[in-house]
């Protein structure tokens, strides 16, 4: 559990076939004449997420028995990836208890809000956990307007009564998260963020704002 990409040959003496076929096929490459590493650090938080999933192990358990610092935040990304396609409702479980547990470093916290809004294909399990834990958070929610890339997303977000009382708060951060939104949908779909702010024609500027802004 050691999580280093370059390790000494010998650890893996009884596995010398695996490794041959391994390196023959370009997943691993030799370091020195006796230490052999992963090709990529994506590749290796890849096979580290299947491992660890495969012991059953609590993600916040893992968690809390760490230092959470920046370098752990690529392997909590491809972990929480690979069970989400896994074992979705543990997915759900262990979002939950991170996003909800005072022990989590914020910078954990951000990387999952950010990965959620992501998705292109949002889950009926994932929309209801924005609506109880991120909807009535206005740190949090705002984090999850600024991640948001999707039309799912987008339609389903503009659809919820907070998003509507954030619309008319009057506060420029928010103000300026809502014209960032717009602007990335806008991109995929402009009929979908015409039809959205006829329905909120005050609010027609923030596209232009947040275009002007973004030229400065």
């Amino acid at each position: 559990d050691q999580q280093q990409i370059v390790v000494d040959k010998r650890l893996f003496s009884s596995y010398s076939k695996e490794i041959s076929l391994l390196l023959h096929n370009g997943l691993l490459r030799e370091y020195t004449y006796d230490k052999v590493q992963f090709i990529h650090q994506t590749f290796f938080d890849y096979v580290y997420s299947r491992t660890f999933i495969n012991t059953g192990q609590s993600v916040t358990s893992w968690l809390s028995g760490i230092h959470q610092g920046l370098f752990i935040r690529s392997q909590t990304k491809q972990i929480f990836s690979y069970l989400r396609e896994l074992d979705h409702f543990a997915y759900i479980d262990e979002l939950k208890k991170i996003i909800t547990g005072m022990e989590n470093r914020f910078h954990l916290k951000l990387l999952l809000i950010s990965d959620l809004g992501y998705y292109n294909n949002p889950t009926k399990q994932e929309r209801k956990f924005v609506l109880d834990y991120l909807i009535k958070d206005p740190l949090l929610l705002q984090i999850f307007l600024e991640s948001i890339q999707s039309l799912e997303w987008f339609n389903f977000i503009i659809s919820t009564d907070e998003f509507y009382d954030l619309l008319y708060k009057n506060d420029h951060e928010i103000d300026w998260a809502i014209t960032g939104l717009c602007i990335r949908v806008i991109e995929q779909s402009p009929q979908l963020v015409i039809d959205f702010l006829s329905q909120h024609k005050d609010k027609v500027n923030i596209i232009e704002i947040g275009r002007a802004s973004c030229r400065e």
